[in-house]
């Protein structure tokens, strides 16, 4: 019994393919297999693994395309492993990116899932994501979109079976999300501070081939965590929610008044329901916020930071020393 089983589908992903499945096969840690879900490809993705002639690769096939959330169920269903990485056929994992999140969560049997950040490759200039760390902050970023990095993710395969954790088969986009927030009930969640996953943008790609789908999806996802909040929204404070998932801010004073009057509100509703830890939360709205009257600086001036450093809001100190410095430099261009 391998201590990792890997888990990728792949539905004509020819181009990429073979990068990704290498980037496995050369992992420092040996001890895992990989299991292959060919969800009814009509290209040669099912010859272009099987030239690889390496024992540790198993290819499952859909005689029809069943889609990713069953694709990935039943890779999972098929796994021996300890514990289960998450592949797709477009990235590419460094090579002691399974060494690195197998001792981790050996060091830390609590934790039941573990991510990392990670390194855009493809079209664009590259960008280094760099998500929360602790269970805490990830838990309350869900509050607005995932912080796990989908293909970097490796968890404990004894507590997603014990707990029913499985894709939702009837969600066809961001199903990652919505599993996260339904594990979040049950099991704790990590970051590695590292850059062990390369996350491939490219125009095939099905996250922007099926944007609208996605999007509609993580919609869903939030509002069910205002819901679990006991937040009432009305329909422009869930539409400025959505936004601010997407890190789109609205403009202006009367931009920031929206914000504010918002995380108030959500501040307000958590104290009283404690369904986030209130610290963690408080270190959101803050980043948050903080973003926010950074985007309204432009049109404001040095209003935008008096207004940051005036609200009730909880402050960040790392980022209020930041906006300390830049109303230093402001004061004295003025």
């Amino acid at each position: 019994m391998p201590k990792v089983s890997v888990v990728m589908a792949v539905h004509n992903g020819r181009p990429y393919l073979k990068e990704a499945a290498e980037s496995i096969l050369r992992q420092s840690l040996r001890d895992f297999e990989l299991i292959v879900v060919n969800d009814g490809s009509s290209d040669d993705s099912a010859a272009l693994l099987e030239a690889f002639g390496d024992a540790r690769i198993r290819v499952l096939r859909n005689q029809q395309q069943l889609g990713l959330s069953a694709s990935l169920n039943r890779g999972a269903d098929a796994a021996s492993g300890d514990y289960i990485a998450r592949m797709d056929a477009d990235d590419v994992s460094r090579p002691g990116r399974l060494a690195a999140q197998v001792a981790f969560l050996d060091r830390h049997p609590k934790v039941s899932i573990v991510g990392s950040w990670a390194r855009t490759i493809g079209e664009g200039p590259p960008q280094i994501w760099r998500y929360p760390t602790a269970d805490a902050d990830i838990r309350c970023a869900f509050l607005f979109h995932s912080v796990l990095v989908h293909s970097a993710v490796m968890w404990r395969r004894v507590d997603f079976e014990g707990h029913g954790l499985r894709y939702d088969e009837s969600v066809e986009r961001a199903q990652d999300y919505e599993l996260w927030t339904r594990a979040a009930a049950h099991v704790r969640f990590a970051n590695l501070p590292r850059v062990l996953q390369h996350y491939r943008v490219h125009p095939a790609q099905v996250g922007r081939k099926e944007a609208s789908l996605q999007q509609a999806m993580a919609d869903v996802v939030r509002a069910r965590q205002l819901e679990a909040l006991d937040v009432e929204a009305n329909p422009e404070e869930l539409a400025l929610h959505h936004n601010l998932g997407r890190a789109i801010f609205p403009s202006g004073e009367s931009g920031l008044d929206q914000v504010e009057n918002w995380f108030g509100k959500i501040l307000a509703a958590n104290a009283g329901t404690e369904y986030l830890p209130g610290e963690a939360l408080e270190r959101i709205m803050s980043n948050y916020w903080g973003v926010a009257c950074r985007r309204a600086a432009p049109a404001m001036g040095l209003a935008a930071w008096q207004r940051y450093q005036s609200s009730g809001l909880p402050r960040g100190s790392n980022f209020g020393l930041w906006v300390k410095a830049m109303l230093a430099e402001m004061r004295g261009q003025a």
